[in-house]
């Protein structure tokens, strides 16, 4: 792990943070877009696809299910298979470039926080298991018109945790933020003082 964070401290610069950015925001509003319009152009308001949400019960998978075709669950099926799975690598390249700038000059007490730039992956790993699970949840759903209420709740936490990890990555670029912004500002004093 040491020679990953390592290298995506070397690696990292403005430029190649700005590209994944634009290539991250690209893929989700024009594949994950055009790839689940299959399924979102089926739903009613106020509901949504089970990752988009934190958590959800038993009885709000069935009633999401039972609102979609046959068609619409085979995309959705095909949507958290193939194209929802390449996202978290995208939207992780991105925020451990960006962690990467933000931390690379910190000096830390003990050298293992410096891998806090590779804090991402526990979202995207969260991400993918959540992915598994709710394919397996539509497949499910396909074959036997059913869901397991154990199926569910493992689905379930699995997005809770999820999010909860992305919120936690986002209070980690915001501290990034801020000690850039001290560590300038202490820089800038130093040199008014000599």
């Amino acid at each position: 792990m040491k020679r990953f964070s390592d290298f995506a401290y070397s690696r990292s610069s403005l430029l190649l943070c700005i590209f994944l950015t634009i290539l991250m925001v690209l893929y989700a509003s024009i594949v994950m877009g055009s790839q689940s319009e299959c399924v979102t152009g089926e739903l009613t308001e106020g509901i949504s696809l089970l990752g988009l949400r934190f958590g959800y019960s038993y009885e709000s998978a069935l009633q999401l299910f039972n609102l979609l075709s046959s068609e619409a669950l085979t995309c959705y099926a095909k949507l958290l298979r193939v194209w929802d799975n390449i996202f978290p690598f995208l939207y992780g390249s991105m925020y451990i470039a960006w962690l990467s700038i933000l931390y690379k000059n910190v000096r830390f007490r003990n050298v293992s926080y410096k891998l806090i730039n590779l804090f991402p992956l526990l979202p995207l790993l969260a991400d993918l298991f959540e992915n598994y699970f709710e394919n397996a949840l539509v497949s499910q759903f396909i074959l036997f018109h059913s869901l397991s209420p154990g199926d569910v709740q493992i689905a379930s936490v699995l997005t809770r945790i999820k999010w909860s990890l992305s919120l936690i990555n986002y209070l980690v670029i915001i501290a990034g933020i801020a000690l850039l912004i001290l560590n300038k500002r202490g820089k800038k004093r130093m040199k008014n003082t000599n």
